[in-house]
């Protein structure tokens, strides 16, 4: 025991565990410093088509990967390695700060031309954008952002379709057979009554359900709830059929 606290070598055991922290510390503190150096960025977007313009990028969302603000001066696409295409140019220019992202809207365009020939690319193929900054440019990493549409057809999955019908703001489905629209005390009510007949949505009124016989047309049911409400409706009761009801076949 006492040659193991006479041990000469303690002194230099002392001086190992005064570095270990910065020998530790020094990969992170590498990293830290690496994300301060230089540009780099991620753009995420996606591709929208229309009928009356040229296809185009949207929803263009610019990461800032480094803790460092970005200056951006222009964000364009370099097609063919020799053809540059603008997507948007800031003045003044857009400042991202550092591990943040902005997203950018890029304006409608009817074509594309070079010179005096029209131009036109493949936007599901956009690998090459490129931002310009302050003292030079540098290529993003590029990520279209995936939709449902994509993922379904990729995966080869049977996409389901979602349908909305509106009327006066608010959806109905198939079971509602007509629409009621009157004013009440300078209010706009809209109401809505199903196939069996009951009165929902913004109906204020404490009958809320018809008869059979009072549903087959909508001039009936204008008459029979103008006789019982319309004295404390502001105006007229509008009745507006929504969906036909359907003629079952006879059952023997």
């Amino acid at each position: 025991m006492e040659d193991f606290i006479a041990w000469a070598g303690w002194p230099y055991v002392g001086d190992f565990f005064k570095i270990v922290p910065g020998v530790v510390l020094f990969p992170l503190t590498l990293m830290l410093a690496w994300k301060k150096f230089g540009n780099k960025a991620l753009v995420t977007y996606s591709l929208t088509h229309n009928l009356y313009m040229a296809p185009r990028l949207t929803d263009i969302a610019l990461t800032n990967c480094k803790d460092r603000p970005l200056i951006v001066h222009a964000l364009y696409i370099i097609v063919d390695r020799h053809i540059l295409v603008p997507l948007k140019e800031f003045s003044p220019p857009l400042v991202i700060k550092g591990l943040e992202s902005a997203l950018i809207e890029c304006d409608p365009v009817s074509s594309y031309s070079v010179g005096e020939h029209s131009f036109e690319f493949d936007f599901q193929h956009v690998w090459e954008i490129y931002v310009l900054t302050t003292g030079g440019r540098f290529k993003c990493d590029a990520d279209p952002t995936p939709n449902l549409f994509s993922i379904a057809r990729d995966e080869e999955y049977q996409h389901v379709q979602i349908h909305r019908r509106l009327f006066n703001g608010h959806i109905f489905n198939d079971l509602v057979r007509y629409a009621l629209t009157f004013t009440m005390k300078g209010k706009l009510h809209t109401a809505f009554v199903d196939v069996g007949g009951m009165i929902g949505q913004e109906w204020p009124f404490v009958i809320n359900c018809l008869r059979p016989e009072n549903m087959t047309d909508a001039v009936t049911v204008k008459k029979v709830l103008e006789e019982l409400y319309g004295e404390l409706m502001d105006g007229p009761l509008h009745v507006t059929v929504l969906n036909e009801p359907q003629i079952q076949s006879p059952v023997d």
